[in-house]
């Protein structure tokens, strides 16, 4: 994944939002100047340790995230999309290694 964004980006990225954790947010780590920019929703002891912080649950950041979405300055990659009832197969979706996007409950 690194070599990935660093082929597209040679000279770095400004924010790395992490949510994943793990080694990915390790490897995502040094693509960023400034470890003050890592931000993770996964894992907030890593992020911490690399010179980050965890995300901040407030309303006002979720409402920046959808804001962020809604003026599409970011994709989220919603692959599917499914109502509770169906909340099963949302998860084995996920389990089953889904590839390209996120898979969305509906409450």
């Amino acid at each position: 994944m690194a070599d990935r964004v660093r082929a597209i980006t040679p000279t770095g990225v400004d924010l790395v939002l992490d949510l994943v954790g793990g080694e990915m947010l390790r490897a995502a780590a040094g693509l960023v100047s400034d470890p003050g920019k890592i931000i993770s929703t996964a894992d907030p002891a890593t992020a911490t340790e690399l010179g980050g912080s965890p995300v901040k649950r407030t309303k006002a950041s979720a409402e920046k995230i959808t804001d962020v979405i809604k003026y599409k300055l970011v994709d989220p990659h919603v692959l599917a999309t499914y109502p509770l009832v169906r909340a099963g197969e949302a998860i084995a979706a996920v389990e089953d290694g889904h590839d390209g996007g996120k898979i969305v409950i509906q409450m």
